[in-house]
């Protein structure tokens, strides 16, 4: 009887033990290759590029692509990773300005959710009906 409670025991420790992440550093969309861009249209996928973000270990962040930065804080809730915007800005300086862009500046009231996997944040958003991705790669500094 003993034996069967200590494997019972350790295994309902193990079971309900919480994952952990370590998601510090910097992650990239990679540029799609040619084989890769004919699946993806023939699937219906697309895939954004140019993406960076930088995780720091004190909860904050930098979210750059071609156009905008954004800085904000970080938390982990599950298996995703929840990014919280305060600032947003535009690399090219003299759009921060423009009524015309103004919306553009602001942050949203909702965090961008990324699912966690290995070494990859990943998230989905709809487009006119079409799933558009961000599959960023931790880069493995050396």
């Amino acid at each position: 009887m003993k034996p069967l409670f200590l494997f019972l025991f350790i295994l309902t420790s193990f079971s309900c033990s919480k994952k952990t992440y370590v998601i510090y550093g910097k992650y990239e969309t990679s540029k799609e290759k040619t084989f890769n861009r004919l699946l993806n249209n023939l699937s219906f996928k697309s895939y954004y590029v140019g993406i960076e973000i930088m995780i720091n270990s004190d909860s904050s962040f930098e979210y750059k692509n071609c156009s905008q930065k954004i800085n904000g804080s970080w938390k982990i809730s599950n298996d995703s990773l929840q990014l919280f915007c305060n600032k947003r800005k535009f690399i090219i300086d003299s759009l921060n300005n423009s009524i015309k862009y103004s919306q553009w500046t602001k942050c949203d009231s909702l965090p961008l959710v990324y699912k966690i996997k290995r070494n990859h944040l990943i998230r989905e958003e709809k487009i006119e009906n079409k799933s558009v991705f961000e599959n960023l790669k931790k880069n493995q500094l050396k």
